[in-house]
């Protein structure tokens, strides 16, 4: 299209009614599942025991700084308060137990993720005289996402109309819309 397509243009369209044809109607409808992210598959995946001793390392190197407002690990956190002598050293240690011996994988798969679906519904009909054809086209599709409250739905209509004016002159005209959630 535009400057680039030189002197032609090449329109492949794939749902249009055809002249001289009787009128078609075609229905079709699917479901998809997908299931949930798989969070033990990777074999990277660190402890959380060697991560807490990877932030200890980090903290004691002053990698993390106190005072930019940075997001900062919740572990880095209760370092600062231990330091600052806003937490006890009991709480700390129960808190770093908590995390060293808590799988967040569980707890991400349980409280985060479900089995995704999709499920679309798709109407058409298209025809056409000697001199004209049509199609009008009719969308549905709804999905539920892997993480849990992700969901949308989509409606599309689409009409289009041919006109022949003679083998060498033809126009057509389609309206389409398209909304979601």
């Amino acid at each position: 299209w535009g400057a680039r397509a030189g002197n032609g243009v090449i329109v492949i369209a794939s749902k249009n009614g055809a002249y001289g044809s009787k009128q078609r109607v075609q229905f079709s409808t699917s479901y998809q599942l997908e299931d949930r992210p798989n969070l033990f598959y990777s074999p990277n995946r660190l402890p959380s025991e060697t991560v807490l001793e990877i932030e200890d390392n980090l903290f004691e190197r002053g990698i993390y700084p106190e005072a930019d407002n940075s997001p900062i690990p919740y572990y880095i956190e209760l370092k600062y308060g231990l330091k600052n002598n806003d937490i006890s050293k009991t709480y700390f240690d129960s808190e770093r137990f908590r995390l060293e011996n808590t799988d967040f994988r569980k707890e991400a798969e349980k409280y985060l993720y479900q089995k995704a679906a999709v499920h679309q519904h798709n109407l058409t009909v298209s025809g056409g005289g000697e001199t004209y054809n049509y199609a009008i086209l009719l969308g549905n599709s709804t999905r539920k996402g892997a993480i849990i409250g992700e969901r949308d739905n989509r409606l599309s209509i689409q009409i289009r109309n041919g006109l022949k004016f003679s083998e060498k002159l033809r126009t057509e005209l389609t309206l389409a819309h398209v909304s979601g959630s």
